[in-house]
């Protein structure tokens, strides 16, 4: 969801019993559609292929749409067969430009975000690094813009990349990470980790303040789901 707007993946058609994973994944396409008010429009089908389309995210910067979403070549939805590659689709306010690629060969992708941050689309992806999605100590983080940038390099798990308000946030170590999309320094929302921060956390922005909730274990009562806020975001 970004804005009026909403991208999925849907498959386009029934699908019968006995089909493989690969028949499966060929059959998602990427549709997007907008609140009118009362309900959501017809949706818009940016693709329409026999190649898996898969994990699509959007942002919105004004009248300009992106959609950033991940292609295989094997149709492997976990992207251990073939090559994943990076395409993306933008709306200029009339029209959806033709697929653009964005970065290509590339291993299993374990995650992708995208924002805007002064009108420039930035788009944040964790490939596999050594083929073996069995392993997550190799996934590094990259950031594309104008340029490709490595922003993590390091033999711990990165994940669960978000970007909001300017700035790129991820899950390392029982902490959670941040820096400008613009910038280069790295710093933690903690000063510690935190044994019951778990990765899938959320950012939430409003009137500028920007708070992180996450769901954490209960002392009370075990796996109980709480939501926790960061004591330093202002309310």
């Amino acid at each position: 969801i970004a804005g009026e707007y909403i991208v999925w993946q849907n498959q386009k058609s029934v699908m019968p019993d006995g089909l493989s994973l690969a028949e499966i994944g060929k059959q998602g396409e990427i549709c997007v559609s907008k609140w009118n008010g009362n309900g959501f429009d017809d949706p818009i089908i940016l693709t329409d292929n026999e190649e898996l389309d898969t994990l699509p995210r959007m942002a919105v910067s004004d009248d300009e749409i992106s959609v950033v979403w991940i292609k295989n070549s094997a149709n492997d939805i976990l992207g251990v067969d073939g090559e994943s590659s990076l395409v993306k689709k933008i709306y200029n306010g009339s029209v959806w430009s033709e697929e653009q690629q964005v970065k290509s060969s590339l291993n299993a992708i374990a995650d992708l975000s995208v924002g805007y941050d002064n009108n420039t689309l930035y788009i944040a992806y964790i490939p596999d690094g050594d083929g073996d999605i069995s392993t997550v100590d190799d996934r590094e983080i990259y950031l594309i813009s104008n340029t490709e940038t490595k922003v993590t390099d390091n033999e711990t798990l990165d994940s669960n990349i978000v970007i909001d308000s300017g700035k790129l946030y991820w899950y390392n170590e029982s902490n959670i990470c941040m820096r400008a999309l613009s910038g280069a320094e790295t710093s933690t929302i903690f000063d510690e980790g935190r044994h019951k921060l778990a990765e899938g956390f959320t950012v939430s922005e409003n009137n500028g303040n920007i708070a992180i909730l996450w769901s954490a274990p209960n002392s009370d009562e075990e796996n109980a789901p709480t939501i926790e806020l960061d004591e330093d975001a202002e309310e």
